[in-house]
């Protein structure tokens, strides 16, 4: 190459790299690619079943604004948690779209009163640049009430989201999945199953909409089933899932 081209080259290869080093780990991560047609509530509700099966949801920040459909923030508890749900969770296919997920790069209102770094004088900066994400907690307790707060939220999330009592009587090594989607590919089954630990492999018949995941002992399938039922692959398609019968 000529010098010049060379030159250039390294140019834009320096930038890339420099934005990229810009945005340090963060304890909050930004998801965007988000199905913009969900209401608001349901899409907090599923990003929290998501996101809590890899460590400790503070809260998570959607807005109807026009400027932030499609996005959300998930704040976590710690670092090590944000960065294995990113680790995870990137590209996963959820409500039709593939996740598209970066750390934050402004710090949670939740850590930084933590810390002691917070001001108020930063919450209007803030809500300019994130389109009325952040609020304001006026009220802000202490992190062990935060935690209580939160294990109560959870217990609500998981009342919603799974509404039909899980019979562990029944309890199998093996899951039976319905109600899947017509066009979801078994390598999209496979992202979202094997992220349990314990996965086997998944039998998948798309003729009849339906598979079979195995799992190598019954906890671990109980815990795909109780983190997954009624998790939608797409939107219009809540994922069914029990136990398969023995025998």
């Amino acid at each position: 190459l000529p010098p010049t081209c060379f030159v250039i080259l390294c140019f834009r290869f320096s930038k890339m790299n420099s934005s990229r080093a810009d945005i340090l780990p963060n304890s909050t991560l930004y998801i965007k690619n988000l199905n913009d047609k969900l209401k608001i509530p349901e899409l907090k509700t599923n990003l929290y079943m998501l996101f809590s099966q890899f460590g400790q949801v503070i809260e998570v920040h959607a807005s109807k604004g026009k400027s932030m459909r499609g996005q959300a923030f998930v704040v976590y508890d710690d670092i090590t948690s944000a960065t294995n749900a990113m680790r995870s969770l990137k590209d996963l296919p959820f409500m039709d779209k593939e996740l598209k997920i970066q750390y934050a790069k402004d710090k949670s209102d939740y850590h930084a009163r933590l810390d002691g770094s917070w001001d108020p004088r930063n919450i209007k900066e803030r809500a300019d640049r994130r389109k009325g994400i952040v609020k304001d907690e006026n009220t802000h307790a202490a992190k062990k009430q935060k935690v209580t707060q939160n294990d109560q939220m959870a217990e609500v999330v998981e009342i919603q989201m799974n509404d039909a009592p899980i019979d562990e009587e029944g309890a199998n090594k093996t899951l039976f999945v319905e109600n899947l989607p017509p066009e979801i590919s078994e390598k999209d089954l496979i992202n979202a199953f094997k992220k349990y630990p314990g996965y086997v492999e998944i039998r998948y018949t798309p003729e009849r909409n339906v598979a079979f995941v195995e799992y190598d002992n019954e906890r671990s399938s109980g815990n795909a089933l109780r983190g997954l039922n009624n998790f939608r692959i797409a939107a219009a398609y809540p994922m069914k899932i029990s136990y398969a019968k023995k025998g």
